[in-house]
């Protein structure tokens, strides 16, 4: 069944709720999706779909997250933070993000398609669970964060097993296939909660928390299983950024706030100043908690080059423009090459 939104039409799936409708070219050919209804990566000039990039051989890369892992504002697909990678890394990669996810749907994703023979996983997130709690902590009846989608603590353990043993029956890995169902019968499927959540006193965020460390536990366990290395990368926010705006970004603030109630801008702009009041502590958090796990960790708002006054790099509150991809692709090489 597809569901029309703007800018994109969406295609509802069991487990995910949503992706991007298969096969279709988006904004006058600046966005184009496989067969499955992920972006399509340039590599080598050639765009390439994630049944194509599963048949690269050599060192390959998965980016995971939302909408700024899928570079939403890029001018074209080879803008994109993966495409930028894989001109710049000397290896392949693939973007596994689909706009609006939160943590549970991204391990979902990665979990369903199960990519072969990956040295390095990225996830770029955390945004978008926080806003989830923080706008609506009971629930939400919107179809980008549907209520099961959350995750909270003690909620849809049937369903992550119904995912895992979905990975087991697609994996080809006798090892990991192993692994995957004693994950599936253990302890490890279940609720986990963080031993301590850093004086944070507030519900919504705790819980955020909570959900996010119960993915990159079982994202991080995966990974390890395969040989891969994970880094989780905090997505920058304009608003707790000492930025100096150019006149495209002040205007295009300023759209944003005169847009009508019913708009995804105007809904963040209700909580716009609760969420940017937490993040700086939420992301200094999510450091501890991938400390905890041995995940590498990196905040994109300690990158000096988004400060930079003199570029347009922000096309809205957290998404950006080619310039600003390419520093997410940047910082993102120099934090996986260490």
């Amino acid at each position: 069944m597809s569901t029309p939104r703007e800018p994109f039409p969406w295609h509802q799936v069991p487990y995910l709720h949503h992706i991007f409708e298969p096969s279709t070219t988006y904004a006058q050919g600046a966005i184009t999706t496989d067969e499955i209804g992920l972006r399509r990566v340039v590599i080598g000039g050639k765009h390439l779909g994630f049944r194509q990039f599963q048949k690269l051989t050599g060192r390959k890369g998965i980016l995971i997250g939302s909408s700024t892992a899928f570079s939403m504002g890029a001018s074209s697909d080879a803008k994109s933070i993966a495409s930028q990678l894989s001109s710049t890394t000397g290896a392949a990669w693939f973007n596994l993000a689909v706009g609006g996810y939160v943590s549970t749907q991204e391990f979902f994703l990665y979990c369903l398609l199960n990519p072969l023979d990956i040295s390095d996983v990225v996830v770029l997130s955390g945004l978008n669970t926080l806003s989830a709690y923080v706008m609506d902590p009971a629930g939400s009846t919107d179809d980008v964060f549907p209520p099961h989608m959350y995750w909270a603590p003690g909620d849809n353990d049937g369903l992550l097993r119904s995912v895992l043993r979905r990975s087991v029956d697609g994996c080809s890995d006798g090892k990991l296939a192993r692994y995957l169902r004693r994950m599936v019968r253990s302890r490890r499927a279940r609720t986990l909660h963080m031993r301590e959540i850093c004086e944070i006193t507030d519900l919504q965020v705790a819980t955020s928390l909570i959900v996010t460390r119960k993915n990159l536990q079982l994202l991080g366990d995966l990974c390890r299983a395969r040989g891969a290395r994970l880094t989780f990368v905090a997505q920058p926010l304009l608003s707790v950024l000492p930025k100096h705006l150019t006149p495209e970004e002040s205007e295009i603030s300023e759209i944003q706030a005169t847009l009508g109630a019913y708009s995804e801008f105007a809904l963040w702009g209700l909580y716009a100043d609760e969420i940017a009041a937490v993040y700086p502590k939420y992301c200094q958090d999510l450091g501890v908690m991938c400390e905890e796990l041995k995940i590498e960790y990196h905040d994109l708002n300690r990158s000096p080059e988004f400060l930079d006054g003199e570029r347009w790099l922000f096309a809205d509150f957290a998404h950006f423009t080619d310039a600003g991809y390419g520093i997410c692709a940047e910082s993102i090489r120099r934090a996986t090459l260490r």
